[in-house]
């Protein structure tokens, strides 16, 4: 493989996005002697994504995109290669016209690999795309192990974009907990916004903690239903750290953890619980996800 091949631009809506979700996966191309980029498509000092990717694919002639709108971008650019990671369909699932023209970008688009993140969103593409081996199910971007509180207390992550989403799911998984329980949640920057949004005594509001601490308040990580990204991060954290997680039946499937996972216990129909499991600590692993993602970009040109 000559030098310009061992070359790759990792493409996201915005550059800090790379930062968070993509580091370990761009440093593991830099340890197998990649020249590694890092773009932005969306900035706003780029007038036309379209032409930036012709621009920065002409010095890096492989990439790896995220996102929606970046993954449309670089889809449409049909004639280049690399890897396209679906992190899930999210507000995008219900919209009939942008689903037709994903799957007509991806059926003309040969030269890419296709990882998807929701297994909800991998049965639909196998289904309605047909895009053979070039399809395949990679559960997230890895989880890092956190530190973990003890006792039997109840921890949840969210931001406060999707409380609204996700409110009618804490209150029911509330009513069928133990009256003294309390459900520790993290990430909501508006307090006033979520004691608004979740008017319930039992829920007390940690607000922005550092990344290392987001698991610190229980021992139990609940995960409720709503947005419908691809594979949560602070979820895979929870599982990889070797927590207990309840879990929204319709998260479970559309996940694809039913799949993964061998104990379970189903209460009320509509939550899941799952014990902490060692198999899933290695699955779900940073270093498991990455590895997947590196085979699936190298396969093409093997």
């Amino acid at each position: 493989m000559n030098t310009t091949d061992k070359r790759v631009c990792f493409l996201n809506d915005k550059k800090v996005l790379n930062d968070q979700y993509r580091s370990s996966l761009m440093g593991l191309f830099r340890n197998r002697e990649y020249v590694v980029c890092s773009v932005g498509l969306f900035h706003p000092r780029w007038s036309s994504p379209v032409r930036l990717v012709r621009m920065v694919l002409s010095l890096y002639p492989r990439a790896v995109s995220s996102n929606f709108r970046t993954n449309l971008v670089f889809l449409s650019a049909f004639w280049l290669s690399g890897l396209v990671i679906l992190n899930g369909l999210g507000r995008y699932r219900n919209r009939w016209a942008l689903r037709a023209f994903l799957i007509t970008v991806l059926r003309f688009t040969k030269t890419k690999q296709i990882a998807a993140q929701s297994y909800a969103d991998y049965r639909y593409l196998r289904r309605f795309a047909r895009l053979g081996d070039r399809l395949n199910w990679v559960p997230g971007s890895g989880g890092t192990v956190k530190t973990v509180g003890t006792g039997q207390g109840f921890v949840a992550v969210q931001r406060d974009s999707k409380l609204p989403l996700i409110a009618d799911d804490i209150i029911d998984l509330l009513s069928h907990l133990d009256a003294k329980t309390q459900l520790q949640l993290v990430g909501c920057r508006d307090q006033d916004f979520a004691h608004a949004v979740l008017p319930e005594s039992r829920i007390c509001l940690k607000g922005v903690v550092p990344a290392s601490d987001i698991l610190a308040y229980g021992s139990t990580f609940v995960q409720p239903s709503g947005y419908g990204e691809g594979f949560p991060h602070s979820l895979a954290d929870a599982l990889v750290s070797g927590m207990d997680v309840i879990i929204a039946r319709r998260e479970f499937l559309r996940s694809g953890l039913y799949r993964l996972t061998a104990g379970r216990r189903i209460f009320d129909d509509r939550w899941v619980a799952i014990a902490a499991q060692g198999t899933l600590q290695e699955l779900l692993s940073t270093k498991a996800v990455n590895e997947a993602y590196f085979e699936l970009f190298e396969g093409p040109r093997r």
